[in-house]
């Protein structure tokens, strides 16, 4: 039978429930509980003190482990005979090593009785053995039987009135002994052939939960000692008594190994998936108990502070102050570190079932299946699975990196390496679809970011440092905090440069007393050799460097403007934007050429915060659905993960750079969101690469100074928290971002006048070239003003301009497709020219046209 209520019912006639008391099938007193995953029942009543396991037979000795069980009971009758004498082992348990009574009564403890005849017990063992056939097997039964009987004999004999604690395997069968001669520090041990040695006390528990030690139920304690479980459950049972609370439901989930040479980890690992060690404090030694753990488990560990060598000396400290105890107990284990199991030992195991040494009737996809789970396994101790609408990741605990699960991830093909797992192999395929399921199944539901996030609710900013920590930002401060904090998560990319502040008390003394010129302003806007029209050059400069610092606020920007530096061959526009990308991410960022493939732009988009995409100046039928999508804050379809046909969307949180000579990408609905900066060919030409060297040079200092500034933009936007700012500007989110903090570091008159600006010169860049606007002009100079006409009338008159002045006009004998062209044109136009409206019957529409 494989549990305990089970055996009470088929065998004692006993119906019991895991969490309840019930009567014992032996003593007949209501004190037999079992343990939450029904694995033992036992008495806790002291006269009884039995138990049920259902998995001795599990075991080829399990006569002998019944042997020890009788003996355990006698042993424990006789400590217990002792409890009204002085000078004994009961004694030197109560008042020289301080432990509970009721402790000692409910231990799996007693004293070894001197005149215990143990062959009475072997007898018809060895009985049932001679009388069956005589072969090569039963007679070396029969010598293991006589080798078990005269160890046993040895320890009985020359421990007679010592100690005996007994330890038990996973299954609670009792596999060793270990004795201790009371008011000495003489020892001896036994235990079965082909076993380890188990662990002692884990037969103390709660079977009824109770809130004040639910958690330290939820992991399994191990302390190296006999002593240091029994003095941590006896001051478990004096704050019981203190609060009013029956002993035996006060107990916690823990059990002591003996000794560190052996301890048993196997059967630790069969209990707990993640136990705490606390070790001795012993110049290093009991350390060497974590070590040994770790070669095939995760522990978590800690140790008591230097003045006490173990947990049991540490308890005594406090004398008779139990509260002071259990609070400074508590906080030892709650300040314990994570160990992490030696991947190696992970690694040998995923070789061994490969080679078929684990099991060698599994067939492929079965061993394939196993490693998965193993490594699944491992992963989910030394870290988490998450996931978001468009990918599946994984964070490393240990270096604080979240990694992409792909194929195509370099860190993900890294990580399945150390686990033995080559690239090009078909089981890497294999391992990646079970981890992307497993991820999908067990993961947790997340955000990841690149670069930056911002919170507006708490005004901070978590900027990445492109390693595995990111630097929180509020406006009173700065600090460094692991990659992970406040639920924040940035994906790793091998590639970035990490960036070093200096964001200590000095740095922010000299930014504050530093009257210079700002670096970013110094090493590159100012550099830019912007065109002299529209804008003027203080409002190009502020406009570049508003747009730098919305980067780092894409999380209050759904809608994003699109900079497009435009300029001849020589004018330095791709080296602006390289020198962006540079500083920000480090010497692996560039720009990156227009493919005819528009799943190059879509990926690209999907997994770069930041795209410079350099000359687009040939003509792409895709490209202005796709740019209206990145700015508008629209959507990429693509397959579900694990469905046929079933589509998922991808939000792009992506920022967009174009650099361009001959733009295509006049459509006004691109144009509105277009932030257009045109740069004029450099006179005189400096080397890029001193350009970037200097970037480089100075990066640590320009991204220090650049933290400061946000700081103070962040102020600007919790001073103006409840604002909503209106502007005749497509790219509200933008807009209202930069009057918020314009404020603070320009002036809101001075951003509102850009974008007033900037409105016309997007109209300017649509209308560029337009075949309509030059022919709307003729048109004007030859009509009286405030003539009226229809949109086909217009048509067909503006037809007659181009044939006789021999241009192309796209629209001859189109007059639908103009009035279409003509109110989407419409706002544009009305920079140049005065546009009045009239309807008329019959649905008609008349325009007149004047120049401004």
């Amino acid at each position: 039978m494989s549990n305990v209520t089970e055996i009470l019912v088929s065998q004692y006639n006993i119906n019991a429930r895991v969490g309840q008391k019930t009567k014992c099938p032996f003593c007949g007193h209501h004190s037999f509980s079992i343990t939450k995953d029904d694995s033992l029942g036992k008495c806790f009543h002291p006269s009884c003190l039995k138990y049920i396991t259902p998995y001795k037979k599990r075991h080829k000795h399990k006569a002998i482990i019944d042997i020890l069980e009788r003996l355990y009971l006698v042993s424990k009758t006789e400590l217990l005979n002792q409890q009204n004498t002085q000078s004994n082992a009961y004694d030197y348990l109560v008042n020289e090593r301080q432990l509970h009574p009721i402790v000692i009564a409910h231990s799996m403890i007693g004293i070894m009785p001197a005149s215990y005849d143990i062959d009475v017990e072997f007898e018809p063992i060895i009985n049932e053995i001679e009388n069956k056939a005589k072969d090569k097997d039963s007679s070396k039964k029969l010598d293991d039987i006589y080798s078990i009987r005269q160890k046993l004999r040895e320890v009985i004999y020359k421990g007679a009135e010592w100690l005996v604690f007994y330890y038990c395997d996973a299954y609670h069968n009792i596999i060793s002994m270990k004795l201790r001669k009371p008011y000495d520090k003489k020892f001896m041990s036994f235990k079965l052939p082909d076993y380890g040695t188990g662990v002692f006390g884990q037969d103390l528990f709660s079977p009824i939960a109770i809130d004040k030690v639910k958690h330290q139920n939820e992991k399994l304690i191990v302390v190296e000692g006999e002593f240091d479980i029994l003095q941590l459950q006896s001051l478990m049972a004096r704050k019981a008594e203190i609060e009013g609370i029956s002993l035996e439901n006060h107990y916690i989930n823990g059990c002591a190994v003996g000794s560190v040479n052996s301890a048993d980890i196997e059967t630790i690992s069969k209990i707990s998936k993640n136990p705490v060690i606390c070790y001795d404090n012993d110049n290093g030694a009991g350390f060497e108990l974590v070590k040994k753990a770790q070669q095939s488990i995760t522990v978590s560990a800690t140790t008591t502070p230097d003045d006490f060598k173990d947990i049991d000396d540490y308890i005594k400290s406090f004398d008779d102050d139990y509260n002071g105890a259990f609070k400074a107990v508590k906080d030892l284990f709650a300040n314990s570190q994570k160990h992490f199991k030696e991947i190696e030992s992970v690694k040998k195991r995923v070789g061994g079932i490969r080679a078929g040494r684990e099991d060698d009737s599994l067939r492929a996809f079965e061993k394939n299946d196993l490693i998965g789970q193993v490594i699944a396994d491992d992963m989910s101790e030394r870290g988490k699975f998450y996931y978001d609408q468009n990918h599946i990741y994984y964070f490393d605990e240990i270096g604080k990196i979240l990694i992409l699960i792909h194929k195509d991830s370099l860190e993900f093909k890294i990580t399945l390496f150390e686990y033995g797992i080559n690239a090009s192999e078909n089981t890497f395929s294999y391992i990646l679809e079970f981890l992307l399921v497993y991820g999908i199944k067990y993961g947790t539901k997340t955000e990841v970011y690149q670069f930056s996030y911002y919170n507006p609710e708490t005004f901070t900013l978590y900027w990445f440092n492109n390693d595995n920590q990111i630097y929180k930002i509020t406006s009173d401060n700065i600090k460094l905090i692991d990659n992970g904090t406040d639920g924040v998560l940035f994906l790793y990319q091998r590639d970035y440069t990490p960036n070093i502040l200096s964001i200590d008390d000095n740095a922010r003394k000299l930014y504050d007393d530093c009257s210079e010129q700002p670096l970013l302003d110094k090493y590159l806007i100012s550099r830019v050799n912007f065109e002299d029209n529209g804008l003027t050059l203080a409002e190009k400069q502020q406009l570049l460097e508003l747009w730098f610092y919305s980067l780092f606020f894409e999380s209050i920007m759904p809608t994003k403007p699109i900079l497009a530096i435009l300029g001849e061959a020589g004018s330095g526009k791709s080296m602006t934007i390289r020198q962006i990308g540079k500083l920000l991410f480090g010497d692996s960022f560039n720009v990156m050429c227009l493919t005819n493939d528009a799943k190059d732009f879509d990926s690209a988009v999907s997994n770069n915060y930041l795209v410079a995409i350099d000359n687009v100046d040939t003509s792409t039928k895709w490209l202005n659905d796709k740019l209206a999508a990145i700015a508008t804050g629209t959507v990429l379809q693509k397959r579900k993960y694990y469905t046929t046909n079933d589509q998922e969307t991808i939000s792009i949180r992506c920022f967009l750079a174009l650099t361009s000579n001959n733009p295509h990408f006049r459509r006004e609905d691109i144009t509105d969101r277009l932030l257009l900066l045109r740069v004029a060919r450099i006179e005189k030409f400096v080397s890029e690469g001193v350009l970037l060297k200097e970037i480089s040079n100075n990066r640590q200092e320009i991204l220090t100074e650049i933290a400061f500034i946000l700081q103070e933009i962040i102020q600007c936007l919790k001073e103006e928290s409840d604002k909503r700012y209106g502007s005749n500007f497509r790219m509200a989110d933008f807009a209202d971002f930069a009057i918020k903090i314009g404020k603070g570091l320009f002036s809101e008159e001075t951003i509102r006048d850009i974008f007033i600006k900037l409105k016309k010169e997007q109209s300017m860049f649509t209308l560029e070239n337009d075949e309509i606007v030059e022919l709307l002009y003729l048109w004007i100079d030859r009509n009286p003003a405030g003539r009226e006409i229809t949109s086909s009338q217009l048509c067909s008159e503006l037809s007659s301009i181009a044939e006789n002045i021999n241009i192309p006009f796209f629209y001859k004998d189109k007059p639908r497709s103009f009035a279409q062209r003509l109110s989407r044109l419409k706002r544009n136009l009305q920079e140049l020219f005065v546009i009045n409206e009239r309807k008329a019957g019959g649905n008609k529409k008349f325009y007149s046209f004047k120049k401004r």
